[in-house]
């Protein structure tokens, strides 16, 4: 697993601490979704130069979520691919062996294409990585787009409560 080493952020949690818990919140949440939007947008980029065939479906799921977790004061975002019955394939319908309907491309093959598959004989196609690499990609900028954003609202906060 890929990891960002930030530094500074005990002085920035005390600043947002004096401003109040809704202060915090909102901050690090707003600032996180930023930067969950960026790694989506350059994961769909990558996928759509990897496999411009059959990229529209998965590119149109590949979203920025924010993640539940255990604790309120907790902000997590995902950078996901939607399968199952939230994605929305296009209604490109066969009918399949059995009589039911198949969803030609519906969009759960993402695995197969990120992680790489074995066919039946036995030989492995290798993934691409479109995601893990739109992080390795971007690990810089999401960390300058992170501080900017919180930079920025952490300002208006403070405007807002020296108005007030």
């Amino acid at each position: 697993m890929d990891t960002v080493r930030i530094e500074g952020l005990a002085q920035l949690q005390k600043t947002m601490r004096q401003l109040g818990d809704e202060a915090e919140e909102k901050i690090v949440r707003t600032a996180l979704a930023a930067t969950a939007r960026v790694l989506r947008d350059e994961g769909r980029q990558n996928f759509q130069s990897d496999w411009k065939p059959q990229s529209q479906t998965v590119v149109r799921n590949i979203v920025a979520a924010k993640k539940r977790t255990r604790f309120k004061s907790q902000s997590r975002y995902v950078v996901r691919v939607r399968d199952g019955k939230k994605a929305r394939p296009r209604p490109e319908i066969v009918k399949g062996p059995r009589g039911g309907t198949v969803y030609v491309n519906a969009p759960f093959y993402w695995r197969f294409l990120e992680f790489g598959f074995h066919d039946p004989p036995g030989t492995f196609h290798q993934g691409t990585g479109f995601l893990r690499r739109s992080f390795k990609q971007e690990k810089e900028n999401l960390v300058s787009v992170f501080k900017e954003k919180t930079q920025r609202n952490l300002r208006r906060w403070v405007d807002r409560v020296g108005k007030q």
